[in-house]
């Protein structure tokens, strides 16, 4: 019964009737009045880089939790309102720590990465040369017995032990090694044959397997080692930052947005002729102008202004805005009428004559 009794009386028109009010605002008091009377939500004034700054970096922040994967909390902590000074300052202080941790776990991050690609390297190309140069130990070890024998050296021609003594630096064997992407392997390749004139032998692994060599990769991998700590403890240091920055997101962006629809409604008011005081205009629905003056009444006390706050009531010649009042049932279905257009002020409540 009692919401029954809420409910607004029913009238012929749909929209309230629309009344035209000047106000007289103190500066002390500006800031105050204007976020009450957005809470109340009862008047529109008629026709900031600060608050746009902060929004930038809420959204930087929204941005890194939702890339780090952490999960939205469902009970924010609660913490006392921050004034809108302390606020700014606790958000650049988290900005530049989150930038500076994404700056330094991007370096180690590259850091990981060319030491990775560098033992792949060591491991993939090491069988390779392995391999070789057991054939090549065979045909010096060959070479050697037939040079020892006692009766061809005897015979042996100056010509052959020339070439005997050069053995071991007249091969000038080169080799190249590194990581490359497989689309670009093809013309590696290709690049290579030319440059060579077709003299080289092309060997390529893959490298997406873990083949561990200790002995030449022992320095590389302890280094691997010691990024991968870095890397989880930083990795855990930005989530933990993340985490405390997620459990107030939402706050901050609500008092943001808040503070910015202040601030541009006190773009709309223009300063009277004494410079200390701020003039406003704009319409109210004729039964909420009560409230509008106890909200006023509010600033002027909070604010400890020594001059009231007027408001008084005008003439105007153009056309009064729509505001139809609305309750938690009816609102949906106003919902669904305004998708269709906004109607004009006080049309005939027709729905009541068939409903």
């Amino acid at each position: 019964m009692e919401y029954i009794d809420n409910l607004p009386a029913m009238d012929l028109m749909r929209s309230e009737k629309m009344t035209f009010v000047q106000l007289i605002i103190p500066a002390e008091s500006a800031h105050r009045a204007v976020s009450y009377l957005g809470d109340l939500g009862l008047l529109q004034f008629r026709d900031v880089k600060r608050c746009a700054e902060m929004s930038r970096k809420l959204r930087f922040f929204k941005d890194q939790i939702h890339k780090a994967g952490i999960v939205s909390s469902v009970h924010p902590v609660l913490q006392p309102d921050l004034e809108l000074e302390e606020l700014e300052i606790q958000l650049a202080e988290h900005e530049h720590e989150l930038i500076e941790i994404n700056h330094n776990s991007e370096k180690l991050r590259q850091t990981y990465n060319e030491l990775l690609e560098f033992k792949m390297v060591l491991q993939k190309a090491g069988s390779f040369l392995v391999s070789s140069n057991s054939h090549l130990a065979e045909e010096r070890e060959l070479d050697d017995h037939v040079f020892s024998n006692d009766d061809y050296a005897d015979t042996a021609s100056l010509l052959e032990k020339e070439m005997r003594s050069g053995l071991p630096n007249q091969s000038g064997l080169r080799f190249v090694s590194g990581i490359i992407s497989k689309s670009k392997v093809l013309r590696f390749e290709r690049m290579l044959f030319r440059a060579t004139r077709g003299n080289m032998l092309f060997n390529q692994a893959p490298a997406d397997e873990r083949i561990l060599d200790p002995i030449s990769t022992e320095r590389v991998l302890s280094r691997l080692s010691e990024l991968e700590t870095t890397l989880d403890a930083g990795i855990r240091h930005r989530n933990m930052a993340l985490s405390n920055i997620e459990s107030q997101l939402a706050k901050w962006m609500n008092r943001v947005r808040r503070e910015k629809a202040v601030y541009d409604t006190l773009n709309m008011l223009n300063f009277d002729v004494t410079k200390k005081c701020l003039v406003g205009e704009g319409w109210c629905p004729l039964f909420a102008k009560t409230q509008i003056q106890e909200a006023l009444q509010r600033a002027t006390l909070d604010s400890n202004s020594q001059v009231g706050i007027i408001i008084h009531a005008m003439d105007a010649v153009e056309l009064p805005p729509t505001y139809i009042r609305t309750n938690r049932f009816t609102n949906a279905f106003q919902e669904i009428v305004d998708a269709y257009g906004a109607l004009v002020h006080q049309v005939l409540a027709y729905r009541g004559c068939f409903t």
